[in-house]
């Protein structure tokens, strides 16, 4: 998979993830372009473990998971592939 294209963030699902801090949406909404878990556990810093029970709706309380949010809403679509 190459790079995420930046309009990929501007969506209104993404969008209203983001405002959120909805993270296991924006998490999903990652997995539909083909991102593994893997990758976004390599990206932010988690386990793949804790990317997965996020995915299954543990809820994400902590600043250091929250800290995923700054990371996406960066636009990293030329390091997230």
């Amino acid at each position: 998979m190459g790079p995420i294209e930046p309009e990929f963030f501007d969506s209104d699902e993404m969008r209203a993830a983001l405002t959120a801090r909805d993270i296991a949406t924006v998490y999903r909404l990652l997995g539909r372009l083909g991102v593994s878990q893997r990758r976004i556990a390599q990206l932010t810093g988690q386990s793949q473990s804790e990317v997965c029970e996020i995915l299954n709706g543990r809820q994400v309380r902590t600043c250091g998971y929250s800290s995923a949010s700054p990371t996406v809403s960066a636009y990293p679509g030329r390091g997230w592939a």
